[in-house]
């Protein structure tokens, strides 16, 4: 009962949409950031989930992901660690988006995500 209960709010009350909407808000400005610098790197989201992929090269499946970069990711993943972003330390894991992050919280990631990945790729912001 208490399983359904929870299910019946976070589906029926708003708060899936709500929390979608707040996940591609931060996806959407993450994603002008890459495209912007056009950095070898692709976003793939689903929901609130996400994961970066150092590549120039859309992955879709094991093998593109197989190609992508993960000494460059490990380098990424270590820059934002210093920050005090905690991603999965793998590009093969997905990292999420929680109602419990503000949009404080989320404006905080999206700077450092572009901080780590401008110093991983050598660039300026």
């Amino acid at each position: 009962t208490a399983a359904l209960w929870v299910l019946e709010q976070f589906c029926g009350g708003g708060v899936l949409n709500q929390l979608n909407a707040r996940a591609e808000n931060f996806f959407s400005d993450l994603r002008d950031f890459i495209a912007s610098r056009r950095l070898p790197v692709q976003l793939n989201t689903a929901a609130s989930m996400f994961t970066l992929f150092f590549s120039r090269n859309p992955v879709t499946d094991y093998a593109a992901a197989k190609k992508s970069d993960p000494k460059r990711y490990a380098s990424f993943f270590h820059a934002c660690l210093k920050s005090g972003l905690y991603l999965a330390p793998s590009q093969f894991e997905a990292n999420f988006i929680s109602l419990a992050y503000s949009g404080t919280h989320l404006q905080k990631a999206l700077r450092t995500l572009k901080e780590a990945a401008a110093r991983t790729l050598h660039e300026e912001i």
